[in-house]
């Protein structure tokens, strides 16, 4: 899928991510990832439609993103200090959860086994994330 606006063109890629609904954008060589890889780091997979097995299969960052050049440069929504815009070879060689060949039951014993404490706006965070930035009212205020 493309989409296209003012002369510019971005290839348009759905990758599950901590949510169902992830998209990735691809313009030129720079990846524009959101949430869905974290730079030398993968995100927690203990939310709604997430599970370590459709991460590691087909709509995954190893199948969809590590296919794609290694060239690309990775834009996350993350800030990680000295490590701001990773390249897809770095990802592939220096990610713990995704390189080296990782085997699907590691990677799921991993995943399921992070005991990651529920943050207190993670509520507020996925439903405006799901809905373009809109949050229920119910939870503006609480």
């Amino acid at each position: 899928m493309f989409l296209e606006a003012a002369n510019i063109t971005l290839r348009v890629l759905h990758i599950l991510g901590y949510i169902a609904r992830n998209f990735v954008f691809l313009f030129q060589e720079h990846i524009f990832n959101s949430d869905v890889l974290l730079i030398e780091w993968y995100g927690r997979i203990d939310f709604w439609h997430s599970d370590a097995d459709n991460f590691y299969n087909y709509n995954s960052v190893r199948h969809k993103l590590f296919s794609l050049s290694d060239a690309l440069r990775v834009y996350s929504a993350h800030y990680y200090k000295e490590h701001l815009v990773p390249s897809i070879t770095q990802e592939k060689n220096r990610n713990p959860r995704l390189s080296g060949g990782i085997k699907p039951d590691k990677f799921r014993v991993t995943m399921n086994h992070l005991n990651l404490l529920y943050s207190k706006f993670i509520d507020r965070a996925i439903s405006g994330n799901q809905q373009c930035g809109v949050y229920p009212i119910e939870l503006i205020n609480t």
